[in-house]
């Protein structure tokens, strides 16, 4: 039985590493295309194949890291 759990918290690892994985390859790829490029969530959305709910995730964290804010442009 013992070792039942120990793959199956192995296998709880891997996956939980490949989730990690795809956090920082997003977190990236996001930070990348709003380095060169002013936009909503819903066109970084369309041009990076994230998802938009993971996007504004990231960009509240990015802003809370000082790494990224919101401008706006009035007449």
């Amino acid at each position: 039985m013992k070792n039942h759990l120990d793959t199956s918290n192995n296998a709880f690892q891997h996956k939980r590493q490949l989730q990690d994985k795809n956090f920082q390859s997003q977190l990236k790829t996001i930070f990348h295309y709003l380095s060169e490029h002013i936009a909503t969530a819903s066109m970084v959305s369309e041009a990076t194949r994230i998802p938009q709910k993971n996007i504004t995730r990231f960009t509240r964290d990015l802003e809370k890291a000082g790494l990224l804010w919101e401008t706006e442009k009035k007449l």
